[in-house]
Formats: C-alpha cells, sequence, structure tokens
C-alpha cells in the first residue's frame, strides 16, 4: 500500500524517499525563495516535504519540478518506485485473472 497512517509515505524511512532538499541546494535557492515561488507565506510545509512525511499534492510537486529543472520522478524516486511496484503487481495480478478466465 502506498500510503500508511495519517497519510505518510511509507518510503519516509527510505533515504531516497525525495530529494527535495538536494534539488534547491543544487539550484542554490533558499526555502524562503522557493516557498514564495509555490505561493506559500512561510517555510512550514516546504520544509515538510523536505522531511519525507507528507507527499505534496500533484500540481505543487509539478511546480517543484520546474523551479528544479528536474523531473517530478527524479525528485520522489522513493515514491515512484513504490507506485510502480504497485501498478507492475496489479497488472500481472489483472494477466493472471486474464489467463485464468480464457482457460
Amino acid at each position: 500500500m502506498l500510503f500508511e497512517h495519517g497519510g505518510k509515505m511509507n518510503s519516509n524511512k527510505n533515504k531516497d524517499a525525495n530529494h527535495l532538499w538536494i534539488a534547491r541546494k543544487k539550484r542554490r535557492l533558499s526555502q524562503k525563495q522557493v516557498a514564495r515561488l509555490l505561493g506559500h507565506k512561510s517555510t512550514a510545509t516546504l520544509s515538510r516535504y523536505e522531511r519525507g512525511g507528507r507527499p505534496p499534492p500533484l500540481i505543487i510537486a509539478i511546480k517543484l519540478a520546474i523551479v528544479y529543472q528536474s523531473s517530478v520522478e527524479g525528485l520522489f524516486p522513493g515514491l515512484h518506485r513504490e507506485i510502480k511496484v504497485e501498478v507492475l503487481k496489479a497488472q500481472l495480478a489483472d494477466a493472471k485473472g486474464v489467463i485464468g478466465e480464457t482457460q
């Protein structure tokens, strides 16, 4: 399952849950600058995203990718990997169901 209690990412335990802090440092931007670009009044929400406690909404993830000149997948490799595994498992289960129906 992608999310556990309270909507927190399972990949929070994974060191590469997100690369937001690294991407921000590479662009030499402060949290205050990025928060302003995202339309936030404070840095608190951005700080939570960087710590990996909760993924941002899709629109914010896309804005971050634009600001950091990266892909959403590149910023959130842990989340991307979890989603990919989840989808592949669903596809496998679906394929098994289709094969079972034809026999």
